[in-house]
């Protein structure tokens, strides 16, 4: 299956080595089109959630927006 990660920069729970990591194993496996795997600058743990202190407007609306084209694109009605 194809697969979607949108990550925040400054995340310590998720290092950019791990991400990095995953990006390379989809790669290998065949399933890493150019944008399943998103960084955004400035954001950390949780930046989609509104109600937390990590909450990061931008971030949260570029990665609702990926989203949404993500599911228009792989997931089939």
């Amino acid at each position: 299956a194809q697969v979607l990660g949108q990550y925040g920069a400054l995340d310590k729970g998720i290092p950019a080595a791990d991400v990095e990591t995953m990006q390379a194993a989809l790669k290998i496996a065949g399933k890493a089109p150019p944008d399943a795997i998103t960084v955004h600058p400035g954001a950390d743990h949780g930046f989609m959630a509104d109600y937390r202190p990590s909450y990061n407007e931008a971030a949260a609306k570029a990665a609702w927006q990926a989203t949404l084209g993500w599911f228009g694109k792989y997931v089939k009605k």
